[in-house]
């Protein structure tokens, strides 16, 4: 399992549960879909962030974000 550093969990699943749970050092995390952010440039021919992420995994065909019904 992943934890955040200073979490109390490995500890309380060891003490109040009686898990084996080791420290295996830092892992890599693998993403199911790609994160896309885009960007345009403004009149400035400034870099600007175009105000939220999308995550391509609730996409639609064509890139279009599904609904979160």
């Amino acid at each position: 399992m992943e934890c955040l550093p200073g979490s109390t969990l490995p500890d309380e699943l060891r003490a109040q549960l009686g898990y084996d749970v080791r420290d295996l050092g830092d892992g890599e995390r693998i993403l199911a879909a790609a994160i896309v952010e885009h960007f345009y440039f403004d009149r400035g021919w400034q870099v600007r962030a175009a105000g939220r992420r999308i995550n391509q995994a609730r996409c639609r065909p064509g890139g279009m974000p599904a609904s979160s019904k």
